[in-house]
C-alpha cells in the first residue's frame, strides 16, 4: 500500500513538473539557453518542491526551436535521478505533444517522503554498499505498533476486515487526479497529452502514452466528459528462440469523476526477460519477476499461451476486477499432462452494507485423463499403499483412464461486515472408462467460515467392482457407498504459529451430523447365473443405511476426545448349501464409541477406544434386490452388542428362535421334521485389551487366538421341542443350560434334559437325564464333551434306567442299562399280537458304546412269574397239526404258567441280538411241568425300524382314508 502511494505521488510530481515546464514555452521562446537555467535554479528550485527539499532538482539544459517547440530539456534530481524531455510542441490549441521522455529513477529513495492519510512509511537511507531496507510502522491512536513486534497469527478473521477506509481514500485520490486534470484543462485549455516515446531506465521497453479528454460515447452525459489514457509498450530486446511474438503491453484507462475503468492486455510474456532489468535496489520489480519466473519454471503448471487481459471498473460503492487466464497445462512428469481451459476470474468488492468480496473462478473443468497419466499422478501420492488397502478394487483398471470434473457452482463470498466466508457449492467426480474401475462423486455445499465456526454439507458416492475374493465365492461384487453429512466446526483462527508448532490445532470443537449414509454390496449385473449356486456361506447382497453424529472436543491437554454415535438399519442376504433358499436378515444397530484424539492408529484404538454397540434383527420391508419368495427374518428377536471399556471388550448376545418353521428355509436331514419348539440363547463374553492388542493381522491366525481369549457365561434354553428325525418321534423336549467360558474352554452347569415322549419303535415317556457338558471352541474334531447320568424313562409299563454314559465314546467304556418291571404283554405285543405273555421283566444290560454303534456284553434279563398262552396263535396250532410226533410234547405250551424266565443277551454293533432263554413252569390244566431252553436271534434295529415303519404306514393310510370320506 505504501509503495503504491509512493509511485502515485512520484508520478504526480513528474507529471506536474512536465506540465510546469511546458507552460513556460511562451517565455522560453524569447529566452536564451545560457542564462535561463541559472535563473530557474536560483528562483524556482531553491525552494522545496513537491515534497523534495530545496536544491534537490536542477535544470541542466533548455533548448528551444521556436516559441511553439521545445527542442530539449534536461533535469537532474537526487540520487542520480534524471528527467530528459525532447521535442515538446503545442501545435494546436489544447494539444501537448512530447517526442521523447527519458526517466532515470534515483538509486535510493529520498530521505523522507510525507504521505497523506493515517498510515506513514518511514524510509531510511543507507550506505550504497549496504542493501537498502524498508521499515514500516502502523499508527493506531497515539501509540505506534511495530509490525515486527506482532506475533504471527492465524486470526485474520479476528482482525478488522473492512477495506472501506483504504478504498475510499484510494478512490478520493483518483478523483483528486481527475480534478487536477480538469483544472489544468480548464486553465490552459489542455485536452490532449501525447508522449510518442517513453524510456524508463532499466526497463527495455519502448512506450507510447496518450492522455485525452473526450465527451464522445453514448454512456457519457453531454455536460460531463472523461479522460482517456493509453500506454503501449513493446520489448526492444531480442525475443528468445522459438518465440514468435515479442512482449507487448497495452494499458487503457477511462477516468471521470464518478467512474474509473482500466483495461490491461499482456501478450508474449514468456519472451520478457527479467535479467535485462537494471532497476534500483529499492524497487522490488526485478526481484519479484525473478521469483515468479523461477516458480513458474519449477511448477507443474505450464502456460500454453501468454495472452492475459485484466479489466478493472471502479465506482464509489464498488469495484469489479476481471482477469482472463490463458490456457494452461498441468504436467505430472513424463508424458502425463492435463490441459486446463482458458477462463475469466472475476473479483467484486462492494463497499456498501454489507461490505463484501465475491470471487468467481469461471467455468467447470471437465477433462479426459489417460490411464497412464492417472497412474503417474497416483504413484506420486502413494498408489502402493492404496493397492494394499483396496484389495479386490482392481486399481489396474484405472489404467483405462476416464473423465475428471471439478466445478464451483457459485462465486465465493467474503462478507467483511459479518466476517464470514461462504462457498455456495463445490463438486467433483471421477468417471472411469472401465466400468469395473472405482467411480467417485462428491458435492460440497453451504460452506460457511466465521471467526468461530466452519459449517458445510457434503454429499458423496463411491462405487467399485470388487474382484473375486474367497469370501465372495470367487465372484465379483459391486460395492456402492454414499453419504450426506452436515458439519459444524468450532475453529480458533486466532491461534498463533507458535500454537500450531506445539500441536494445538485450529479446530477446537467439531460436530458432524451424518444425515444419511448408504453402503450396498451387490452382485455385478453379469454374474446372476452363478449367484444362486453358492459353494459355501456367502453374503451376496448387503445394504446398510444410517445416520449419526461425530463430535470432536480438542483441548491443549490429554483430555481431548472424539465420539461417534450412529444408528442404522440394513439387511443381509445369507446363502449356504444347507439352506433351501436365501435368507433375508433385516437388522437395526446403534453405535456409541469414544476415544482420545491422539488414538489415530489401530494399536492406539485397541488400547484407548471405549463404547457400546447393539444390533437387533427386525421385521421390515426389504431394502435389497431379493426375490418375493425369500422368507422373513431368520431370527426375528436377536440382538448382538459389545461394550468396550478400559479393561476388556465385552460381548453380549440374545436370541429367540421359533422352531416350527425352521424346515421352510433350512435343509434338515432326511425324514426330519420340526413341528414346534422355541430356542432362547443369551451370552455375555469378554476379551482383555492386552490379548486384543496381540492378535495377528492374518484372520486365519487371529480367530483361534480370539476364541482362546474369550471369557464369560451363556444360557441356552430349549422349550417344547417336537418333531421327527429319521423315523424317531419326540415331543415336549426341554433343556435348560447354563455355562461359563474360560480361555476358550466352555463348561455347562449340571442340568436335566426332559422329554415328554420319544418314540423309536418303543415309546419312552417322561424321559429325564442329567447332563454335564463342556467343550473347546478351537477343537474341530469333537467340540463337545458330554456325560449323561441318571437317565430314566417310562416304557412298556415299567422303567428303563441308565447309570452313566460319556461322549465322545472311548470304545472300551461300559454303561449299565437297567430294566425295571417291564410289562411282557406290552413287549410281546410289539412283535406278534397272537402270543399272550404276562409277567414283569427285570434285568441289566451292560452297554458298550463306540462310534460304530451300541453292543451288549453279558446282559441278563429275568421274570419270576407269568403266563404264556399260544392257543390263539394260528401259526403255532398249524405247526402242531403238521408235526403229530411233537404235538404230544408241545401242546403243554398252549397255556404255560412259569415261575422262572431268564435269558442271557448279547448284541453286536450292527444290532444283531442273540438271546439264550430258559423257561421253567407248569401247564396247570394238565398238571404237566415244563422246562424249555431255546435261542432267539434277530436284528433289533431292523425290528424297531420295521415297527416304526409299520406305524408310519398305518398312520398314513388312516389319514388318507379319513381325507377321502370326509
Amino acid at each position: 500500500m505504501r509503495f503504491r502511494q509512493f509511485l502515485l505521488v512520484s508520478s504526480a510530481i513528474l507529471l506536474g513538473c512536465t506540465l510546469f515546464f511546458a507552460l513556460l514555452l511562451s517565455l522560453l521562446a524569447y529566452s536564451h539557453d545560457r542564462w535561463l537555467p541559472p535563473v530557474v535554479n536560483h528562483y524556482i528550485f531553491s525552494e522545496p518542491l513537491g515534497g523534495l527539499p530545496a536544491d534537490s532538482l536542477r535544470l541542466e539544459l533548455l533548448q528551444l526551436n521556436n516559441w511553439q517547440r521545445l527542442k530539449k530539456l534536461s533535469l537532474s534530481g537526487p540520487e542520480n535521478s534524471t528527467l530528459v524531455i525532447e521535442g515538446v510542441s503545442w501545435p494546436v490549441s489544447g494539444e501537448l505533444i512530447i517526442d521523447r521522455l527519458d526517466i532515470r529513477l534515483p538509486d535510493q529513495l529520498p530521505a523522507a517522503l510525507t504521505l497523506s492519510g493515517a498510515a506513514r512509511a518511514e524510509v531510511e537511507s543507507v550506505p550504497a554498499e549496504d542493501k537498502p531496507s524498508l521499515k514500516a510502522s502502523i499508527t493506531s491512536g497515539d501509540q505506534p505498533v511495530s509490525v515486527s513486534e506482532r506475533p504471527p497469527s492465524m486470526g485474520w478473521l479476528q482482525q478488522e476486515l473492512s477495506l472501506r477506509p483504504e478504498y475510499e481514500q484510494y478512490y478520493r485520490q483518483l478523483k483528486t487526479v481527475v480534478a487536477k486534470l480538469d483544472a489544468l484543462r480548464q486553465q490552459y485549455q489542455l485536452h490532449t497529452l501525447a508522449i510518442r516515446s517513453l524510456s524508463l531506465q532499466g526497463v527495455p521497453l519502448n512506450s507510447v502514452i496518450r492522455l485525452q479528454y473526450s465527451k464522445d460515447g453514448s454512456d457519457v452525459k453531454a455536460e460531463d466528459g472523461h479522460w482517456q489514457f493509453s500506454l503501449t509498450a513493446k520489448d526492444l530486446a531480442q525475443a528468445p528462440p522459438g518465440v514468435a511474438e515479442p512482449f507487448f503491453f497495452d494499458l487503457r484507462a477511462q477516468l471521470s469523476d464518478a467512474h474509473q475503468a482500466l483495461d490491461v492486455t499482456l501478450q508474449g510474456a514468456e519472451s520478457f526477460n527479467s535479467d535485462h532489468l537494471n532497476l534500483p535496489a529499492w524497487l522490488p520489480l526485478k526481484e519479484t519477476l525473478s521469483v515468479v519466473q523461477e516458480y513458474l519454471a519449477n511448477s507443474p503448471v505450464v502456460v500454453s499461451a501468454s495472452d492475459i487481459r485484466l479489466a478493472i471498473q471502479l465506482e464509489a460503492s464498488r469495484a469489479d476486477l476481471a482477469i482472463n487466464i490463458p490456457p494452461m497445462v498441468l504436467h505430472g512428469g513424463g508424458l502425463c499432462s492435463i490441459p486446463l481451459d482458458s477462463r475469466t476470474v472475476a473479483l467484486r468488492y462492494l463497499a456498501e452494507q454489507p461490505e463484501r468480496l465475491t470471487l468467481s473462478l469461471g467455468s467447470t473443468e471437465d477433462h479426459l485423463v489417460s490411464g497412464a497419466c492417472l497412474k503417474e499422478h497416483l504413484d506420486g501420492v502413494g498408489l502402493s499403499a492404496l493397492q494394499a488397502w483396496s484389495k479386490g478394487l482392481s486399481p489396474a483398471s484405472l489404467e483405462q483412464g476416464g473423465r475428471i470434473r471439478l466445478g464451483l457452482a457459485a462465486p465465493v463470498e467474503l462478507n467483511l461486515t459479518e466476517k464470514t466466508l461462504n462457498w455456495a457449492e463445490f463438486s467433483g467426480n471421477w468417471q472411469p472408462h472401465d466400468q469395473q474401475a472405482p467411480a467417485l462423486q462428491f458435492h460440497v455445499k453451504g460452506i460457511k467460515l466465521t471467526p468461530d465456526a466452519l459449517d458445510f454439507t457434503l454429499q458423496n458416492s463411491f462405487s467399485a467392482e470388487l474382484k473375486p475374493q474367497a469370501v465372495f465365492a470367487n465372484q465379483s461384487r459391486r460395492l456402492e457407498i454414499s453419504s450426506q453429512i452436515d458439519a459444524a466446526l468450532a475453529v480458533d483462527l486466532a491461534a498463533t504459529s507458535a500454537d500450531l508448532q506445539q500441536g494445538f490445532p485450529l479446530i477446537k470443537h467439531a460436530q458432524v451430523e451424518i444425515l444419511s449414509s448408504d453402503m450396498a454390496l451387490k452382485p455385478v449385473p453379469n454374474d446372476d447365473a452363478a449367484l444362486w449356486a453358492p459353494a459355501g456361506f456367502e453374503l451376496p447382497v448387503f445394504r446398510h443405511k444410517g445416520e449419526g453424529v461425530l463430535v470432536l472436543d480438542h483441548q491443549a491437554d490429554s483430555v481431548s476426545r472424539w465420539s461417534l454415535m450412529h444408528h442404522g438399519e440394513g439387511e443381509a442376504l445369507i446363502r449356504h448349501p444347507e439352506l433351501k433358499q436365501n435368507i433375508r436378515l433385516p437388522y437395526s444397530s446403534d453405535l456409541d464409541v469414544t476415544a482420545p484424539v491422539s488414538a489415530l492408529t489401530a494399536d492406539a484404538l485397541i488400547s484407548k477406544l471405549t463404547g457400546v454397540f447393539t444390533g437387533r434383527l427386525i421385521d421390515r420391508p426389504p431394502l435389497t434386490e431379493i426375490s418375493a419368495d425369500t422368507p422373513g427374518a431368520l431370527l426375528p428377536e436377536v440382538s448382538l452388542g459389545f461394550d468396550l471399556n478400559r479393561d476388556a471388550l465385552q460381548l453380549h448376545a440374545e436370541a429367540q428362535l421359533e422352531l416350527a418353521h425352521i424346515g421352510e428355509w433350512l435343509k434338515l436331514p432326511s425324514q426330519t421334521q420340526i413341528t414346534g419348539g422355541q430356542l432362547d440363547l443369551t451370552g455375555r463374553f469378554d476379551i482383555s485389551r492386552a490379548r486384543l492388542a496381540k492378535l495377528p493381522e492374518d484372520p486365519v491366525l487371529a480367530s483361534p487366538n480370539l476364541m482362546a481369549g474369550l471369557e464369560g457365561d451363556f444360557s441356552i434354553r430349549l422349550n417344547r421341542l417336537g418333531g421327527k428325525a429319521d423315523g424317531y418321534e419326540f415331543n415336549q423336549v426341554q433343556l435348560p443350560l447354563q455355562g461359563v467360558l474360560t480361555d476358550g474352554q466352555w463348561h455347562a452347569e449340571l442340568t436335566t434334559l426332559k422329554a415328554e415322549r420319544i418314540y423309536a419303535g418303543v415309546e419312552l415317556t417322561d424321559l429325564a437325564v442329567d447332563l454335564n457338558l463342556s467343550g473347546d471352541l478351537n477343537h474341530k474334531v469333537s467340540p463337545v464333551n458330554a456325560r449323561f447320568t441318571g437317565l430314566s424313562a417310562e416304557t412298556l409299563g415299567g422303567l428303563v434306567l441308565l447309570d452313566r454314559m460319556n461322549y465322545p465314546f472311548s470304545g472300551g467304556e461300559t454303561s449299565e442299562l437297567t430294566l425295571d418291571k417291564l410289562d411282557l404283554s406290552e413287549m410281546i405285543a410289539l412283535g406278534d399280537r397272537q402270543i399272550k405273555v404276562t409277567g414283569l421283566l427285570n434285568g441289566t444290560l451292560p452297554l458298550r458304546l463306540s462310534d460304530t454303534g451300541i453292543a451288549i456284553r453279558q446282559g441278563r434279563v429275568y421274570s419270576s412269574e407269568g403266563e404264556i398262552v399260544l392257543r390263539e396263535n394260528s401259526a403255532w396250532q398249524a405247526m402242531l397239526q403238521q408235526q403229530a410226533a411233537l404235538a404230544s410234547q408241545l401242546r403243554h405250551l398252549n397255556n404255560l404258567h412259569y415261575d422262572l424266565m431268564q435269558g442271557d443277551i448279547e448284541m453286536n454293533e450292527d444290532g444283531q441280538l442273540t438271546a439264550v432263554l430258559t423257561i421253567r413252569g407248569e401247564n396247570k390244566a394238565e398238571s404237566q411241568p415244563v422246562n424249555l431252553n431255546f435261542t432267539s436271534e434277530q436284528n433289533i434295529l431292523t425290528l424297531l425300524k420295521a415297527l416304526r415303519l409299520s406305524d408310519h404306514i398305518d398312520k398314513s393310510l388312516s389319514e388318507s382314508a379319513q381325507g377321502m370320506y370326509q
